[in-house]
């Protein structure tokens, strides 16, 4: 794994992202659910769909509405309930 993109995970709080260890560390079911369901690809995907560039800082970033929103989304596929996409902006 990439150690200068976990550190930066790593910094932005557990609150807001996750970063694990394959081999050290122990993952509940939980948590390989959001990782098989979430992942970097489709949450910048969704970022990029709701106006926010992959040239805005991280730390801004990941503190948008549309982070808030992507994070909603994602705790819904993980615990099997619906998701409406809400108005951003």
């Amino acid at each position: 794994f990439c150690l200068e993109c976990s550190g930066v995970h790593r910094s932005l709080g557990v609150h807001i992202s996750f970063v694990r260890s394959l081999g050290m560390d122990k993952w509940s079911d939980e948590q390989m659910q959001y990782m098989r369901l979430g992942g970097n690809e489709k949450c910048k995907k969704f970022f990029e769909k709701h106006g926010i560039p992959r040239s805005m800082p991280i730390q801004e970033r990941y503190h948008t509405e549309v982070a808030a929103a992507y994070k909603e989304k994602l705790k819904c596929l993980v615990q099997g309930k619906p998701y409406k996409e809400p108005t951003i902006g």
